[in-house]
């Protein structure tokens, strides 16, 4: 394979990642602003890289202060100026680089599942240079998750389901399993450009490839380690009953409890929380350290399930903090709690020694999908 990876955010380099490491002569282009942890990945593993992303810091806080000072009445039109400076800067740096990217040797042209108006002006310029240069790449969106929920009004913001719009200008959309066809076709995307391909992220053999580099360290205090995976509060959660849930466990002295925010934009959100208790630490990094750390992991829709899941590390799901529906796949894997007294039962049963035990094996072949993916891409 020889691909070139358009990254706008660490969430998606962390689903890229193993495909990036299998390919032969991968090329990576960042249009978002990534952290140093990312950059670093990337030099460390001599990949060819280069960043069309500018960032206007005057810019934002101008329009912070505008949004603030307005109270939100002209947030839209604010918005969409702002909007689309990014998309103009990014468009420019495209049309720019464009001659250093190897687009006449690849064979795939990779987005994550993105029809944002910066990825769709990137992809409408490298249209009009794959026609002007009679290349043949093909333009691919894959997943930087797994498709979990199965209830399509999964934002509190919404009044009607979600619908998918503005995929059609891929070639091919890469689908994990069978919610994310489901949302792609309810988008009117023909099934033809659809193809499923297990996640690789949530393989065995990657999360113990993770798991040498991670640098967590066991606690040895002889307390019992809890690894709460917050979901931000917009994805249908009931703020107060996470709060209850975080309470409940503070008042026990028995645990060590840390919290990991949502990577793309919930560390103000877990920050807050975690402030109001003593015992409760933020971890922005190292997901995989982290659950290997813990002994359970509270769980409230996130797709770090599937590492707690390979690490054989029992999942506490209080269902009644959200209205998010689960796949049946990773609710028949979870300890489903259905009440606030259930959940307080299962913690005070923790506490005092009586393990809570789960029966439940999830297996994904690493070998059998990276052979998909070259039968895809080539």
């Amino acid at each position: 394979m020889s691909n070139i990876f358009f990254i706008r955010h660490e969430n998606d380099f962390e689903f890229m990642m193993p495909l990036i490491i299998n390919d032969l002569n991968p090329f990576i282009v960042l249009y978002g602003e990534l952290g140093s942890e990312v950059i670093s990945k990337i030099k460390s593993n001599n990949f060819h890289y280069i960043n069309i992303y500018r960032k206007f810091n005057l810019l934002c806080l101008l329009y912070r202060l505008v949004s603030k000072l307005t109270g939100g009445i002209f947030k839209k039109n604010i918005t969409k100026y702002y909007n689309s400076i990014f998309i103009n800067s990014a468009k420019i740096g495209l049309s720019k680089h464009i001659k250093e990217i190897p687009l006449d040797a690849c064979q795939s042209v990779l987005f994550d599942h993105t029809s944002t108006e910066v990825a769709l002006s990137l992809i409408e310029l490298l249209k009009d240079y794959k026609k002007k240069n009679n290349l043949s790449f093909k333009l691919v969106s894959i997943p930087h998750g797994v498709g979990m929920i199965v209830n399509t009004m999964c934002n509190f913001i919404y009044s009607e389901p979600v619908i998918l719009k503005g995929f059609e200008v891929y070639d091919l959309i890469v689908c994990n399993d069978k919610q994310h066809v489901k949302e792609f076709v309810k988008g009117g995307i023909s099934t033809e450009k659809l193809v499923t391909i297990s996640s690789l992220r949530y393989t065995k053999k990657w999360v113990d490839q993770l798991l040498k580099q991670s640098r967590v360290v066991k606690s040895v205090n002889g307390k019992i380690n809890v690894l709460i995976a917050h979901t931000k509060f917009m994805g249908n959660m009931n703020a107060k009953e996470v709060e209850r849930c975080l309470s409940i466990l503070n008042n026990f002295n028995k645990f060590n409890i840390r919290i990991k925010p949502h990577p793309r934009g919930g560390l103000k959100e877990a920050t807050t929380l975690a402030n109001r208790y003593k015992q409760i630490d933020v971890v922005t990094e190292d997901i995989v350290g982290h659950i290997a750390w813990c002994d359970y992991v509270l769980f409230f829709g996130s797709s770090v399930v599937y590492d707690a899941f390979i690490l054989n590390k029992p999942v506490l799901f209080p269902s009644y903090a959200t209205s998010n529906q689960l796949s049946e796949e990773v609710l028949s894997g979870v300890i489903c709690l259905n009440t606030p007294d259930d959940f307080y039962q299962a913690i005070y049963d923790i506490a005092n020694g009586n393990s809570i035990e789960f029966n439940y094996e999830y297996h994904n072949s690493y070998e059998e999908i990276i052979k998909s993916w070259e039968e895809v891409l080539t």
